[in-house]
């Protein structure tokens, strides 16, 4: 069965793990390396992390790749 719009547009849990944490965009940004610019894309979920990003940001926020993924 196909997913809703929905589900597919909200495909990463990355601005609900921030919350959660109390960390902001900034701050991931600047710990991860990762630019503002695409931080922002991954938090309102406009744009998807690659491995490698999704990786760098489970580490800085100590959860797994799969905490940050909504499958």
């Amino acid at each position: 069965m196909a997913k809703k719009k929905n589900e597919i547009e909200n495909l990463n849990r990355i601005a609900e793990v921030l919350g959660k944490k109390g960390i902001s965009q900034y701050r991931l940004h600047k710990d991860s390396g990762i630019s503002y610019s695409l931080i922002n894309g991954y938090y309102s979920n406009k744009k998807q992390p690659g491995l490698k990003q999704l990786k760098a940001i489970a580490d800085k926020l100590e959860v797994t790749g799969k905490d940050l993924l909504n499958f």
